[in-house]
């Protein structure tokens, strides 16, 4: 826009198309990491919180996530007539340990 003032320090330009380019405004390089497979970088944007980069593409961030977590479990959950139970793992950040916790909430 016109008149706005940028805060990023750094950005980055994900070429889509021959004529589209998204760029993201980073503030701040969380981690960086290059294996034998990809390039890695774990970054802090203003606008979209935390957000993962492989290879120069972006990959998911904290506040769109849950975009990508729910078109990839609502479809199956939708698709199966007859799912009786439920089966999760969560992973509580703070304790950095992993909890089971099967249930039968899909049941009418």
């Amino acid at each position: 826009m016109s008149g706005s003032e940028l805060k990023a320090d750094l950005w980055i330009n994900e070429y889509i198309t021959p004529w589209d380019i998204y760029t993201h405004g980073v503030t701040k390089i969380l981690a960086h990491c290059q294996t034998q497979y990809q390039e890695m970088y774990i970054v802090e944007t203003g606008a979209f919180g935390k957000g993962l980069v492989l290879d120069g593409k972006w990959q998911s961030c904290t506040v769109d996530e849950f975009i990508y977590h729910e078109s990839l479990v609502h479809p199956p959950l939708i698709a199966h007539q007859t799912l009786k139970e439920s089966l999760c793992w969560v992973v509580a950040k703070e304790q950095r340990s992993a909890k089971y916790c099967a249930g039968k909430a899909l049941r009418k």
